[in-house]
């Protein structure tokens, strides 16, 4: 059953069709509470915002998912089903001139896999790039911005002032 949902799923992706588009499809409240319950669970945005705060989050999300939007088109032509890329990030960074830092940064609990960022950083270290860092951090997922915004911060910053110089 599983298989045959994933098939399912990603025969839908490559035709355009992704999870927003569903949510189009439901009464606005349904899509507010499975966003909410997104936001609850995988950014822990109940636990570290205020009430207010947390349902302005919701709500902000849910409507940016219910209306067609630019970046939603173009999803199933630079992503595979499932969120891997079509084009591998390794061979589109080496192709940024030297100069450009480059910073990875993933959440401990990231789907997107930080050994992949790890990964890309080593290569191209024993390359002889120097500017390119890998960050994991700590009690983060996806959203490592919002789990650790403090963290985040100071990596930005980080890469900000080392682009300032150049």
């Amino acid at each position: 059953a599983r298989r045959s949902l994933y098939r399912f799923a990603a025969a839908q992706w490559e035709r355009g069709v992704t999870p927003q588009s569903y949510l189009r499809l439901l009464p606005f409240d349904l899509p507010m509470r499975f966003v909410r319950g997104y936001v609850r669970s995988r950014w822990r945005a109940e636990a570290t915002l205020d009430a207010a705060t947390f349902k302005a989050l919701y709500e902000y999300n849910t409507g940016v998912n219910v209306m067609p939007g630019v970046s939603e088109k173009v999803l199933s032509m630079i992503l595979k089903p499932i969120g891997q890329a079509r084009t591998p990030i390794a061979d589109v960074l080496g192709r940024l001139p030297e100069h450009v830092p480059i910073t990875f940064v993933y959440g401990e609990h990231d789907w997107m896999t930080p050994s992949s960022g790890a990964w890309v950083t080593k290569n191209m270290r024993d390359a002889g790039r120097t500017n390119v860092e890998c960050h994991v951090l700590p009690d983060a997922g996806h959203y490592p911005f919002i789990d650790q915004p403090q963290m985040v911060h100071e990596i930005v910053k980080k890469a900000w002032q080392e682009c300032d110089r150049r």
